[in-house]
């Protein structure tokens, strides 16, 4: 389905040159020094690693349970629909990118929706809503529009040479991988400290503080597509400054 979904677009970045001289070394060097290729693997690896990797699969299965009460088994099933969503979203996301004619132009509006559905969160810690379907809802849109990540692969297959794409997609790949890591480590850490200073019969501002300090990464990430990521076709995508 995504094969059918994505369309091939025109070049709308400056691609790294192959001549017959160059050397599978060189042009992975070229990969490597490429500051496109590293921008989207970081915007893709903050994406994943904190709402997918960090929050979903770690974290949010106890987070739900404190928030709203439930038992281990219906909060694991609130934290499914996250992935569903990423399933959903993942084959149209290509299909809906095209009707911009811009493959950037929805990576900018996913990312700051994805922003704006994270931070809503801690407001179910301060309001007190405790509404299971508005739930399920917002963690289906919040996988949904997560998952226009994918769309970083399209646009750095116009980096790279062909023969290079799969270089490409792996150092994207890593990125997402270490960076999911890190913030596993960052979040235990995180949560730990911050109940051992608060109150260890109501622990919800612990919560509500590790979610707002999470969601900065999403900022950066949404900074990176917007300010280093132009959505021209006709010129370069980076920004060189």
């Amino acid at each position: 389905m995504i094969l059918l979904l994505f369309r091939e677009r025109r070049p709308a970045l400056p691609q790294i040159s192959e001549t017959p001289s160059s050397g599978h070394g060189v042009l992975l060097w070229s990969v490597m020094q490429s500051p496109g290729v590293w921008v989207l693997a970081l915007y893709a690896g903050i994406m994943v690693g904190v709402v997918v990797i960090g929050f979903s699969e770690l974290y949010n299965v106890i987070f739900t349970q404190k928030i709203l009460g439930l038992g281990q088994e219906q909060a694991a099933s609130i934290t499914i629909l996250t992935f569903i969503g990423i399933a959903v979203g993942g084959p149209l996301h290509g299909a809906i990118s095209s009707l911009f004619r811009k493959n950037t132009s929805w990576m900018r509006i996913s990312a700051v929706i994805t922003l704006l559905l994270f931070a809503t969160v801690p407001l179910f810690i301060v309001t007190g809503v405790k509404s299971v379907w508005l739930v399920r809802v917002l963690y289906f849109s919040l996988g949904f529009f997560v998952s226009s990540m994918l769309l970083s692969f399209d646009v750095v297959r116009n980096i790279v040479p062909s023969s290079l794409h799969g270089t490409a997609f792996a150092l994207i790949n890593l990125t997402i991988s270490l960076i999911g890591f890190a913030f596993q480590i960052i979040l235990g850490h995180l949560e730990s400290a911050l109940q051992f200073m608060d109150s260890p019969v109501h622990p919800l501002r612990s919560y509500t503080l590790s979610l707002l300090l999470i969601a900065l990464p999403l900022l950066i990430a949404v900074l990176l597509v917007i300010f280093k990521v132009k959505p021209n076709n006709t010129e370069p995508l980076l920004d060189p400054n």
